[in-house]
């Protein structure tokens, strides 16, 4: 089975871009969806997290995590973010290669899996190719500001908690620009499938 990073900033269309990974035929493991099942309400990484930051701090009403909130505190200092990261990314990416193993069995031929912070975490290291999205910083910020409906203030905070662009593209197998119309950018999804995806 090939195994395949998507990895990029925040809104420069990994998420579309697996979308139509997904349509060619990958199967797709969303890193985001894997985190909100390992931080459901009742799991016990929900319990130390609440520990770690303060129940009145992280959790909503219905006991969920609340993640706006804990997003402006991780974004706003180095060392509530690696606390979380410390106890988040383990669990996921254990998660994560359960469900590898498991389309392994299955016969999949090609999985991608598609992470925010694939790069910081050096996790990009355990797929057999890396793919990033990139687009201009202008853009993305008008696309976290048009998405989330805050400022371009919280919009700059929350990139600067990731990795630049520039480091991840370094990092990548190939590279997909986003700054395009949707049917250019399908166009080069395919030819990326066609070309150096899809297994032979």
């Amino acid at each position: 089975m090939r195994t395949v990073g998507l990895t990029g900033g925040v809104a420069t269309g990994k998420s579309t871009v697996a979308q139509m990974l997904r349509a060619l035929g990958a199967y797709v493991i969303d890193a985001d969806v894997v985190a909100r099942e390992v931080v459901a309400v009742g799991s016990p990484l929900l319990s130390t997290i609440a520990q770690a930051f303060a129940p009145e701090v992280v959790l909503a009403e219905d006991g969920s995590l609340n993640r706006s909130h804990l997003r402006q505190i991780v974004s706003s200092s180095d060392v509530y973010r690696q606390r979380l990261n410390g106890l988040v990314h383990p669990a996921i990416g254990q998660r994560i290669q359960e469900m590898l193993t498991a389309q392994r069995r299955l016969g999949t031929r090609c999985c991608v899996v598609e992470a925010a912070l694939m790069v910081e975490t050096g996790t990009y290291r355990n797929y057999d190719m890396l793919v990033v999205t990139t687009c201009p910083e202008p853009l993305q910020l008008r696309r976290i500001v048009a998405r989330d409906g805050g400022d371009l203030d919280a919009a700059r905070a929350w990139v600067a908690t990731q990795a630049s662009q520039e480091s991840k593209a370094r990092r990548a197998d190939h590279v997909v620009r986003t700054d395009c119309t949707l049917e250019e950018l399908r166009a080069k999804v395919a030819r990326l499938w066609t070309e150096s995806l899809a297994p032979q």
